[in-house]
């Protein structure tokens, strides 16, 4: 089992190559892919997150719907930022 540091690496680099993946796609408008591509790095960027709070404030989060939306649109800010 990863820690949660390498976890959260490790996420991080799938949710970039799934990323640079959907901006390839884009550009050659494979749009199921793109879509296919957008959705995994936003999953794994989500779960990068989670694996930096670690379990015991996970937990709670669950439970918070409206923290959950918000640290979901700062991910999501931020990939559209900075690509």
């Amino acid at each position: 089992m990863l820690a949660f540091g390498e976890e959260a690496r490790y996420r991080l680099r799938l949710a970039d190559g799934f990323l640079r993946g959907a901006g390839e796609d884009l550009n050659l408008c494979r749009w199921r892919s793109c879509v296919d591509n957008s959705q995994l790095a936003a999953e794994n960027a989500a779960k990068v997150v989670l694996a930096l709070l670690g379990p015991e404030l996970i937990y709670p989060l669950l439970f918070s719907v409206a923290l959950f939306r918000k640290i979901a649109s700062l991910i999501m800010s931020h990939y559209l930022l900075s690509g």
